[in-house]
């Protein structure tokens, strides 16, 4: 395993699966994202939704890089849910 660590989480990649585990959970910002699981599954989750542990590496890219998931520090779905617009 590879481990990297950023200022505000520590994430352990398993190479040989190519999905992580990290200590703040993901959540689910969009009011509805796709998710691809490890096994190609796909899974349809609404905001405020944990990612399941074990979500390949590329796919939580993905959905950061657009914005769609965040880390749950209590305040990213709270801020959203408030925004009627959201």
């Amino acid at each position: 395993m590879a481990e990297t660590k950023s200022t505000t989480t520590t994430k352990t990649t398993d190479t040989s699966t190519g999905t992580r585990s990290r200590t703040k959970q993901l959540v689910v910002l969009a009011p509805l994202v796709s998710v691809r699981d490890a096994e190609g599954r796909i899974q349809y989750l609404y905001r405020g939704a944990e990612l399941p542990k074990g979500t390949p590496q590329a796919e939580l890219d993905r959905l950061q890089e657009m914005e769609l998931i965040g880390e749950d520090d209590g305040t990213a779905v709270a801020g959203i849910a408030a925004d009627p617009q959201g």
